[in-house]
């Protein structure tokens, strides 16, 4: 476009320079001042012509540098007030798209951290609903390498946990068995990326959270039975002691059948007291210390 405007330039201004040598060649001082003229315009045409072009030269310049995603080279102000008040604004959106730039990539990384480090199970599908992502957290809870459930849909991955988790709906939280006692707690939720959603889980193992969860019920139950049977057996022991030494109030015919069946019914509570303290001393029992042994 420039080229174009130069060489219309020079066209206007040869030929009126042809018809003033035309119209003047008699008069060769007039002449030469209006060649000098025309020349004269002919520059000033041009260097107008490359001012007017400047501004477009920097949006084109600059639009390459955003083409290529260079964040750093900006304009230097050369004295026009309209250019310069284009640099300026040019030199300020540079600034803040860099800084967008390096926040969003130490978001990125930040994010990829906790996601790797994360105890929590973590799967991404992209539009097509195939896995794309999955952080060490779900590889353990599901027992399988990242390679093999990269690219596969939840249905595929032949368990009835897969299954489960493609009919879950969107949003909800279910617990789903695993294997065997295994439950695992699933979060099932969806992003918008680039506009669309887009689907992820989250997997949490409740197995040992369950098992510590019944076993504390289990130890407050045998604790309140052990105290509630000790108690009773107690008072019934101590009433039993108190009867046997009626016995020589009795008839000697009588008094053996009585004191035998008191020494039954004491021994039956001894027995049960046995079996309720051992049975409290299991959950007693402190951690197993390993050591080698040959």
């Amino acid at each position: 476009m420039r080229g174009k405007f130069i060489l219309y330039l020079l066209v206007i201004h040869l030929l009126f320079a042809g018809f003033a040598a035309f119209s003047l060649w008699e008069h060769r001082i007039w002449l030469l001042a209006l060649e000098v003229f025309f020349l004269l315009s002919f520059l000033l045409a041009v260097r107008l012509l490359h001012a007017l072009f400047k501004p477009i030269d920097l949006v084109l310049t600059g639009a390459e540098f955003i083409k290529e995603r260079d964040f750093t080279s900006k304009f230097l102000k050369i004295g026009q007030l309209e250019v310069d008040q284009l640099i300026v604004i040019y030199n300020r959106m540079i600034d803040q798209l860099r800084e967008e730039r390096t926040r969003l990539q130490e978001q990125h990384y930040f994010l990829e951290r906790v996601l790797h480090a994360s105890p929590s199970g973590i799967l991404t599908c992209d539009f097509d609903e195939k896995i794309s992502y999955v952080n060490p957290g779900a590889e353990k809870i599901l027992q399988a390498p990242a390679e093999t459930l990269l690219g596969k849909k939840l249905f595929e991955l032949d368990t009835r946990f897969g299954e489960s988790l493609n009919l879950m709906p969107a949003g909800e939280s279910q617990v789903i068995h695993l294997q065997g006692r295994r439950r695992v707690k699933c979060q099932k939720s969806q992003y918008l990326d680039q506009g669309f959603p887009r689907t992820f889980i989250l997997l949490e193992e409740l197995t040992e959270e369950l098992r510590r969860s019944e076993k504390a019920a289990y130890e407050k139950l045998i604790r309140m039975m052990s105290h509630e049977i000790n108690n009773s057996t107690g008072a019934v022991q101590s009433l039993l002691h108190s009867c046997l030494n009626y016995q020589t109030q009795l008839r000697e015919d009588d008094r053996r059948d009585f004191a035998n069946a008191l020494q039954v019914a004491i021994l039956r509570i001894d027995h049960l007291n046995t079996f309720m303290r051992g049975f409290a001393n299991v959950i007693k029992l402190p951690p197993p210390r390993k050591q080698p042994c040959n």
